[in-house]
């Protein structure tokens, strides 16, 4: 599989270890989470805050179980540009939590650390749909 189709399927990939940890389901180790990461990663929340992977793991762990019954849909995924050892795509990510859905539409940078390796979210743009 090539590191675009690996990138691509990353995406959902993390968005289901993601709904995993809010959801409290499986493990509690934070490595399953951060190993999807490069670690000068940075996010642009909705709200416009940056934040950093430190700001992000010492997060982690409040946000366990901190949204029961959340459901992550993720689609419209889209190479935009890719060189060697990156891709820049986007998505939209519908997030349905107590009868309500919010829609994101994120533009992420992902890092190709080698065949086999999980490709690495080195940034991440999110802007609110509704």
């Amino acid at each position: 599989m090539s590191f675009t189709d690996r990138a691509l399927a990353e995406i959902d990939g993390l968005h289901r270890v993601l709904q995993r940890w809010f959801r409290a389901e499986g493990e509690q180790d934070p490595a399953l989470v951060l190993s999807h990461f490069a670690p000068d990663y940075t996010m642009i929340t909705v709200t416009g805050t940056m934040v950093t992977l430190a700001a992000f793991r010492a997060g982690l762990p409040s946000m366990w179980g901190s949204r029961p019954g959340l459901v992550m849909e993720i689609g419209n995924e889209r190479l935009v540009h890719a060189g060697p050892g990156f891709a820049l795509m986007t998505y939209t990510e519908r997030q349905h939590l107590g009868g309500g859905v919010t829609v994101r539409l994120s533009t992420v940078l992902m890092l190709d650390h080698g065949a086999g390796a999980i490709p690495a979210w080195r940034h991440l743009q999110e802007t609110m749909v509704r």
